[in-house]
Parts: structure tokens; C-alpha cells; sequence
């Protein structure tokens, strides 16, 4: 049956409004409407012009939300980030202050989160710049870190008697494991909830956890590595996740999902092999149930990937030199689709098995579908075996292994029920005729 779980508590409608109205993944419009000359004169004198540059942008904001995300969107979109500066480790090569980073254009995390934190003294917000550790580039499961050595610095606003959280060099593009740099504009970590910020970010000074009780570096290595794209989406988990998670040969994570949020999951080794057909996610009624099969005893990644269905809204003594904290990023094709990496999780599984889940095309996530059985594969080979899923809205389903067709049954609902054969040959495929007068049959599963 379809999963059925409880909604977090919503936040309070302050913080609310804050996510709501200006977390919304798009440039605001007035950051493309610098005037030509502001916008020529920051980089050659920026003390001249960091004044009228400021005033522009903030000029008809609505409230010191839209403030801040204007200063946000624009040093997101006009500062490159120092790529070599980051794997020389020359930062010096930044400068250290707001006009060096702009005279550059470019900087590591020191020079994006300086320059935001002038950038709202101009615009009479209270702003600081936090560092300590951040869960970036560099980052991988089952390799030691240490978050009390800093290697990344971000910002806090204040805002309406209340500090919020942001990190603008992660929202405005990220490293690739090729070690270049891609601009990518977001708002995953615009004003960010304290304690889903925590996953990824561990200040140096407590303080700046924004948590009434914060967590110690023990407790932070506990959390499970969720990044910003994770909550930006709207993702959270149905229940509490350690950093390291034992397991038997299997294991279940249950998810809260919002509509139009499609997920993929993959199994690897720790050095990121992949190993296939080992996870199978069910979704429904705003949850998603994702099931992993480990092949052997050992430690697994679960890597979780997601997207959503239409752009637009959503709803996403340190940091002076190293800036391990740098995002990273990791996508998956799926047809013409692109899904990114939203989180790794661990595991240390205690035995193994053979079994294999079979592979779900596109059409079995976006009709909908639901397998009651059979779960595993490989099937057993001249048997009788029993098929039933729930698939809504088609016409027909199908078994189908080298040009012989099983037909399924509909029966109470939307479940197709039958009993096929498997034999030696092909992988069995089950199908679907969308509507009546099709000819063409799309697949949904299949069992190698």
C-alpha cells in the first residue's frame, strides 16, 4: 500500500515568510538591472561605487528579507569563485577585504561571505562572518574529519530581532569532481533552518548554531550528510538518521516528499563503484520509501539523488584560508532528465545477499505504480510466478520475455494481477498501454 506518513511540524510564520517568499531558486530581476556604469565602476573602483551599488539593489525592497537576498543574488552572480586559489592554496592571492574581491571578481569563501557582510553595513543590517567547518569538496563518507579545524566561512543576518543563516559560495555554484568550477545560482542555503544548516556547516564559535541546546563536534559527526539541495527541494526525513548506520543485508529509509520531487537512489562502494539494481523506491501520498540490498558485509553508500518536476520555486581559526567547504556536486542522467546528488548516507551491513531488485523505467515513478510482487530478481527460471502491482490510468499491463506476452488482469482498483512464466531467455519486462488506441507498449520494470 502507499506510504501514509505524518508532515513535520511547520515552522513558525516568521521564518516561514523568509522561505516561502525569497527561497524561490530564481535571480531576483533587480540584480539584472544594475545600471551600465555601477556595474562597470564596482570592479575597477569599488569603494566609489559600493555605496550607489548598494542603494540600487535595495532601493524598493519590500522588507530586510528581500534585502538580503538581493545582496546575496548579486555577489552570487557577479563573484567567481578562485579555483586555483582554492587547490594552490594562494588565497593570499584574494586579497583580504571586500574591494580586493571585487577589483578580482573571484575569491574563496572569505572574500564571498567579507564582501556580504559590508555589503549589509551599507544596507543597515546587522551581519557577521562565521567560520568554522564546512561538509564540502573534499568531503567523503568513511574518511576521518575533523570540525574543529575550520575550513569554510559563511554569514548571519539579523533580521527582525532573529539570526538567520546563509552561505552564499555554496548558492552560487559548486566544484565538480573534475575540479572545475560551474556557476550554478540557487537559494539552498538562503536563510536555511539552524538545524538542517548544522548537516553541513559546524561554526567554531557554538554560538552560531542558532540552536538552544547547540551540538558538540561528536554530535555534529553523528548527523547524516544531507546538503542544502536536500532541504532546498523540500526533502526531510520521515525519522532520524545516524551518520553511520548498521544494517543486516538490507535496509529501509523512509522520506517526506513534496509533490512534483522525483528521487533516485543508487548503492556504491565507498570509493563510489556503483553497484546496480540494489534499491527500489515506493512512493506515495507525499512519502517515498526507498529499500537497499547490500551484496556482501561491509560498508555501503546510500547516495540519494532528487529533481524536481518544473523549475522556478522550491520549497533550500577558520575560513580565512583553506575553503574545504566548497560545495560539490554529483548528477545522474536519466533520458533528457537530470538528477543531482542531495545526500550520502552510510551504512555497515553485517551480511550480504544475491538478490537484486528489478530495474523501474520513468513511467513506473510518474504513473504512480506500487509492486506488491514479485520484489526480487532474478526470477525463478520455468516457475510459475505470480505479478501484481497497483498501476493507475493505462489501459493495459503486460509480462513480456522474447516475443511471448503475458497479459494482466485488472482487477478491484487500479491492481493488475497474473500468473507468467520465465523462461531461459531475455530479461522479463513488464509493460504498459497508456490508452487503448495505442500500438506502442512502454516499459515500467525489468527483471535481468
Amino acid at each position: 500500500m502507499p506510504l501514509h506518513l505524518s508532515p513535520p511540524t511547520r515552522p513558525t510564520q516568521e521564518p516561514l515568510q523568509a522561505w516561502g517568499t525569497y527561497r524561490t531558486g530564481r535571480i531576483d530581476p533587480r540584480v539584472l538591472e544594475v545600471p551600465a556604469e555601477i556595474q562597470r565602476g564596482i570592479f575597477r573602483k569599488p569603494e566609489k561605487y559600493v555605496e550607489p551599488l548598494v542603494s540600487f539593489l535595495i532601493d524598493e525592497a519590500r522588507d530586510d528579507f528581500h534585502k538580503a537576498k538581493l545582496l546575496h543574488d548579486w555577489v552570487a552572480q557577479n563573484i567567481e569563485y578562485d579555483v586555483e586559489g582554492y587547490f594552490t592554496g594562494d588565497y593570499k592571492r584574494s586579497g583580504t577585504g571586500f574591494a580586493d574581491t571585487l577589483r578580482r571578481g573571484s575569491s574563496v569563501c572569505n572574500g564571498y561571505a567579507g564582501l556580504f557582510e559590508h555589503m549589509c553595513s551599507l544596507a543597515g543590517l546587522e551581519c557577521v562572518k562565521i567560520s568554522g567547518y564546512g561538509r564540502g569538496y573534499g568531503h567523503r563518507l568513511f574518511r576521518p574529519e575533523d570540525p574543529t579545524k575550520g575550513n569554510h566561512a559563511w554569514n548571519a543576518v539579523k533580521i527582525a530581532g532573529n539570526w538567520h543563516l546563509m552561505d552564499i559560495t555554496w548558492d552560487a555554484g559548486h566544484i565538480a569532481d573534475t575540479r572545475e568550477y560551474t556557476r550554478r545560482y540557487r537559494t539552498d542555503f538562503l536563510f536555511l533552518e539552524p538545524e538542517k544548516f548544522l548537516h553541513t556547516h559546524f561554526p567554531t564559535e557554538a554560538k552560531w548554531q542558532l540552536l538552544a541546546a547547540p551540538l558538540s563536534s561528536d554530535e555534529f559527526l553523528d548527523l547524516p550528510c544531507l546538503r542544502g539541495e536536500f532541504f532546498g527541494l523540500g526533502l526531510d526525513l520521515a525519522e532520524p538518521v545516524a551518520a553511520l548506520t548498521q544494517a543486516g543485508e538490507s535496509t529501509t529509509l523512509e522520506l517526506l516528499v513534496p509533490e512534483g520531487v522525483r528521487l533516485r537512489a543508487h548503492v556504491t562502494t565507498p570509493d563510489d563503484e556503483e553497484v546496480p539494481n540494489l534499491t527500489f523506491i515506493e512512493g506515495g501520498q507525499g512519502a517515498a520509501r526507498i529499500r537497499a540490498l547490500f551484496p556482501r558485509a561491509g560498508k555501503w553508500k546510500l547516495r540519494l539523488y532528487a529533481r524536481a518536476e518544473a523549475t522556478g520555486d522550491r520549497g533550500g581559526g577558520a575560513g580565512t584560508g583553506g575553503d574545504r567547504g566548497l560545495g560539490t556536486k554529483r548528477a545522474m542522467g536519466d533520458g533528457s532528465e537530470m538528477f543531482e546528488g542531495v545526500a550520502d548516507l552510510a551504512y555497515e551491513a553485517t551480511a550480504g545477499t544475491d538478490q537484486r531488485f528489478p530495474q523501474a523505467f520513468g513511467q513506473y515513478d510518474s504513473l504512480g505504480c506500487w509492486l506488491v510482487e514479485p520484489r526480487f530478481a532474478p526470477l525463478p527460471v520455468g516457475q510459475p510466478t505470480r505479478f501484481a502491482l497497483d498501476v493507475p490510468t493505462v489501459s493495459g499491463v503486460a509480462v513480456y520475455q522474447d516475443d511471448v506476452w503475458t497479459m494482466l488482469e485488472r482487477g478491484e482498483g487500479d491492481r493488475w494481477t497474473g500468473s507468467a512464466t520465465p523462461g531461459r531467455g531475455g530479461p522479463v519486462r513488464v509493460v504498459v498501454r497508456l490508452r487503448p488506441e495505442d500500438r506502442q507498449w512502454e516499459s515500467i520494470l525489468q527483471y535481468d
